[in-house]
């Protein structure tokens, strides 16, 4: 009942749908087949759809985004959308074993699972870290003190000039978060709001070496 309940959410190119309405989308849009599970991310919450967004706006700005992360990643949405844009590599990671294990079936299901490696870690504590980055654009959609306590390792993993997207914030908790990727080398691209959600993209700034 819950999964005929959920209803087609559209954003842009793409829309986020149960496998009972799989047939009703259009050829020229981007479907993501996700249907009701114990892990989170349905697409429905105003966190992720403002990554969804975000997302669309990065694509239509033009931006190259070929090597992606979704971390804390849930039934793996972003990562389905990421892989479905033209990314060549994905990798997302959830610490909960039942998002991870969700993840990996909805990626099989919608057809994306041999560019796409997930697996469990706590941030991005996990040695497939170190070969996988840097990251043209990593999705974090989690929780604000989280968020600012993976700051430096963000930067770390993001290549110069790369993107981030931050969500999970309520639009109280914006300046708080954005102080913290300002001071380890980020700067503001665009805001995305949804009631009182807040989704942020921000560019890694171009380190400037000495002569």
């Amino acid at each position: 009942q819950v999964r005929r309940e959920l209803k087609p959410i559209s954003s842009g190119r793409f829309v986020v749908h149960g496998s009972h309405d799989k047939g009703s989308i259009s050829i020229n849009r981007v479907g993501l087949k996700i249907d009701a599970a114990m892990a989170f991310g349905t697409g429905h919450h105003s966190s992720t759809l403002g990554c969804i967004k975000a997302l669309t706006n990065i694509l239509k700005f033009g931006f190259k985004t070929r090597n992606i992360a979704d971390i804390g990643c849930g039934t793996g949405i972003l990562a389905m959308a990421a892989a479905k844009s033209g990314a060549l590599r994905v990798t997302a990671c959830d610490i909960d074993v039942v998002a991870v294990q969700t993840a990996r079936i909805n990626l099989r299901e919608n057809g994306i699972s041999t560019k796409t490696l997930v697996f469990r870690s706590n941030g991005f504590n996990n040695f497939n870290f170190n070969y996988r980055g840097k990251f043209d654009l990593i999705f974090l959609n989690i929780l604000a003190r989280p968020l600012t306590r993976m700051a430096k390792d963000v930067y770390r993993y993001c290549r110069e000039n790369g993107l981030v997207v931050l969500s999970g914030l309520l639009l109280s908790q914006l300046v708080m978060v954005e102080r913290y990727y300002f001071s380890v080398g980020f700067r503001r691209m665009h805001t995305v709001s949804i009631g009182d959600w807040v989704t942020i993209v921000m560019q890694k700034k171009v380190s400037r070496r000495r002569i």
